[in-house]
């Protein structure tokens, strides 16, 4: 059985309850620098309805979580269109991955 890290899983469902049930496309079980990493999977690619709707989803994912601080250029969401009309999300967490505190 594939085993989720428990930040991405928590982030998967967080986003299944605000915009509808997704369908994961891809599963990356891969650490930066390219090598297998423990087994455990860090990143998924899911398909979206539009383009709307996809950046909707991005940028609820980049306010809320921040991927590392020491990278800022990296992002736990992106958006991409897959060769086709089909837009997809790549959403990725790190060991270092936060939530972001507002109001703290």
């Amino acid at each position: 059985m594939t085993e989720f890290a428990p930040l991405l899983h928590d982030i998967l469902d967080q986003i299944n309850s605000r915009f509808g049930e997704k369908k994961i496309t891809a599963i990356h079980t891969m650490c930066d620098n390219g090598l297998k990493a423990d087994g455990i999977v860090h990143g998924v690619t899911f398909r979206c309805l539009t383009e709307s709707h996809g950046k909707l989803i991005v940028d609820w994912i980049n306010n809320n979580w921040v991927y590392d601080k020491s990278r800022p250029a990296i992002k736990c969401g992106s958006l991409h269109r897959n060769g086709s009309d089909d837009y997809h999300i790549n959403l990725q967490v790190h060991n270092r991955t936060e939530e972001v505190k507002f109001g703290t």
